[in-house]
């Protein structure tokens, strides 16, 4: 595998024949402003007595319901420890230490599980949330699939789709060996999204001060808009065939965009 290089003046920075677009100051400015508030927000909560109201409940579950009529997949994770992976039979099987108000069910063909607590947030540390849960999908492709993270680390394995969409908040989401004929959404917040070993029919990605790396194959056009992030594509794709195919279309604020074609 080889980087691919460009060439580039100060004054008007181009890629190929793409020219690229001036650092756009509003957006990165509101990220500024976001971070801010939050710091604020967890001092503010440190000298107040607001963390006895918070206490999260959990209970250990084993649940499994029929995932037979399951075309698209919703999956909502807080924070703690998820991992979500393929089942041997039609049944989805939930296990582990959730929230006392999750949800699992299947209604007209959606499948929706939700691992997120209503009201539990803890500044004190946001790694430690006891959440801890494997769920189990039937095998085969679904027609969606949609995940949204918050922090704590969620894993996925071997999940095949037409379309996916994965929203990694604060936190680690890790994807493994997926394959979607469709496109693959990722939106990165401040966390770290991985994908590796995957087969996707196009990327279109917006990372804001996170990191997103990816290894495998896409066969579609590439839309990614990095803030001031990082982002590393690493693809078994032929770099002309590609290019005769699709599309790149990258827009960078102070961050970074690396993709690298196979030889």
């Amino acid at each position: 595998m080889y980087n691919t290089t460009y060439d580039f003046d100060i004054k008007d920075k181009t890629y190929g024949t793409e020219k690229k677009k001036g650092v756009r100051v509003f957006p990165i400015c509101l990220i500024v402003t976001g971070a801010a508030m939050l710091l604020g927000g967890a001092i503010w909560y440190h000298n107040t007595d607001m963390s006895q109201y918070r206490s999260l409940q959990l209970k250990e579950v084993a649940e499994t319901v029929d995932g037979s009529k399951a075309e698209r997949v919703e999956i909502s994770v807080g924070a703690g420890s998820v991992f979500v992976g393929v089942s041997e039979d039609d049944q989805v099987h939930l296990s582990g230490n959730v929230p006392t108000d999750y949800v699992l069910k299947e209604n007209g063909g959606t499948l929706r599980v939700d691992l997120a607590p209503d009201t539990y947030f803890n500044f004190n540390d946001l790694t430690t949330d006891p959440t801890s849960a494997e769920v189990y999908l039937p095998a085969k492709e679904y027609a969606e699939l949609i995940i949204d993270t918050g922090a704590g680390k969620t894993t996925i394995s071997g999940i095949k789709c037409k379309k996916a969409d994965i929203d990694s908040g604060a936190g680690e989401v890790e994807v493994y060996e997926l394959e979607c004929s469709g496109v693959l959404e990722g939106d990165v917040g401040t966390g770290k999204f991985t994908v590796e070993d995957a087969v996707t029919g196009g990327l279109d990605l917006d990372i804001g001060v996170g990191k997103f790396t990816y290894s495998g194959t896409v066969n579609g056009d590439m839309d990614i808009d990095c803030g001031v992030g990082e982002c590393t594509i690493d693809l078994t794709n032929n770099e002309k065939e590609y290019n005769k195919k699709y599309r790149i279309n990258k827009d960078e604020g102070i961050g970074d965009i690396e993709i690298n074609f196979a030889e």
